[in-house]
C-alpha cells in the first residue's frame, strides 16, 4: 500500500456540458459544452471504505445529434510521484453516437477488484473494488435524455471519514427560486445566514472570524494532503488578500434580495445565490462590470448542515 495515496481524477469531455460528484461534492461543473482536460488530486473528498462518483452530461435540445464524448479516470499514486502517473483504478467512458445500440458506456472500465498491497494488480480478493456503471435518463429541466453515469468504489486509504459525511440529510432537486415556506424556506434562511456571517467577516476583514469559519475546511485539507498544519489557512488568507487588492468586495445588501440556484446533494448545498440576471459563487471581489457582465474573482465554497445550523466544509 501507498504511503502517502493521492487519488486523482482526470476529466476529459467535449460536445457537452457536465457536473462531476464525488461522495455528494460537486468538483467540477461546465455548460458551455467546450472541450475539457483536466487533472486534480481529490483526497479531501474519498474517505476509506465506499465511493460513489457520478457525471451528469448536459446534452444540447432533441433536434441535435448526441455526439457527446466523456472520459473520466480515478488513478492512484504517491504524492510526491508525477500528476498523471498513477495506476488505473476505474475509467468512466461515454460515447453518444452509440447511445442509440446501448452501448454508450462500453470503453468503461468493467467492475473488478484489486489487491492494493501489492501494486494494485487485479486480484478477485483484492481489497480494492469497482462496481457496475449504472445509467439512467436525468429528469426535466435536462433535455435529450441526458445521462447520469455512476459507479462506486471501495478502498483503503488513511484518511478519516471527513465532517461533511456526517452532514445531515437535505432534500435533493434543483431550485431556481427562493422557497416561500415550509422546511426548505428555514434551510434557505439557515444557509444565507451563514453566508452573511461569512460577508461581514470578509467586510470587516475579520481575519480571526475568518480563520474560524474555514476552520474545517482548513484542517481537513491539510490532512487529506499531507500539509503541516496551519498551511491550508494560510494559503486560503493570502488568496483572500490577493482578491482583495484586485477588486472590490460586493456585498448582499448591495445587490438586491438573493435567491438561491442551487444543486442540491444529500449532504451540501453549492454557494451560489443568483442577483437578477447574475448567478455567482457567494465568496467573490468584482474586478470589473459591464452592462452584460460582472468579472470577479471568486472562492467556491460549500455548507453541509448540522441541525439548525450551516458550516463551512469546502
Amino acid at each position: 500500500m501507498l504511503k502517502k495515496p493521492a487519488i486523482e481524477i482526470a476529466i476529459k469531455s467535449s460536445d457537452c456540458g457536465l457536473i462531476v460528484i464525488v461522495n455528494g461534492c460537486q468538483l467540477t461543473r461546465d455548460n458551455t459544452g467546450d472541450p475539457i482536460d483536466t487533472l486534480q488530486v481529490i483526497n479531501p473528498f474519498v474517505r476509506s471504505g465506499e465511493n460513489e462518483f457520478e457525471v451528469l452530461l448536459l446534452l444540447g435540445p432533441a433536434d441535435e445529434p448526441n455526439v457527446a464524448q466523456l472520459q473520466l479516470e480515478i488513478k492512484i499514486r504517491e504524492m510526491g510521484d508525477q500528476p498523471g502517473s498513477g495506476i488505473l483504478l476505474t475509467r468512466i467512458a461515454y460515447d453518444g453516437r452509440l447511445a442509440s445500440t446501448g452501448k454508450a458506456t462500453s470503453a468503461s472500465t468493467p467492475p473488478w477488484r484489486l489487491m492494493s498491497i501489492e501494486g494494485y494488480r487485479r486480484d478477485d480478493s483484492g481489497d480494492v473494488e469497482v462496481g457496475p456503471v449504472e445509467a439512467k435518463h436525468l429528469p426535466p429541466p435536462f433535455t435529450n435524455q441526458s445521462p447520469s453515469l455512476r459507479r462506486k468504489l471501495s478502498m483503503p486509504l488513511p484518511f478519516p471519514t471527513w465532517a461533511f459525511f456526517g452532514g445531515d440529510f437535505m432534500p435533493e432537486g434543483w431550485s431556481q427560486a427562493a422557497p416561500t415556506q415550509g422546511v426548505e424556506r428555514q434551510l434557505y434562511d439557515a444557509l444565507l445566514a451563514s453566508y452573511h456571517e461569512i460577508w461581514s467577516a470578509l467586510a470587516a476583514k475579520d481575519i480571526a472570524s475568518l480563520e474560524v469559519l474555514l476552520d474545517e475546511r482548513s484542517r481537513e485539507y491539510d490532512r487529506a494532503l499531507y500539509l503541516q498544519p496551519g498551511t491550508t489557512w494560510g494559503t486560503c488568507s493570502h488568496r483572500i488578500e490577493e482578491m482583495r487588492q484586485g477588486g472590490r468586495l460586493a456585498p448582499i445588501a448591495d445587490e438586491g434580495k438573493p435567491w438561491l440556484v442551487e444543486a442540491r446533494v444529500p449532504r451540501m448545498r453549492t454557494t451560489f445565490l443568483s442577483f437578477g440576471p447574475y448567478a455567482s459563487p457567494i465568496l467573490r471581489y468584482v474586478t470589473d462590470e459591464t452592462a452584460q457582465y460582472v468579472y470577479a474573482d471568486v472562492l467556491p465554497v460549500w455548507f453541509r448542515r448540522q441541525g439548525s445550523e450551516f458550516i463551512l466544509t469546502r
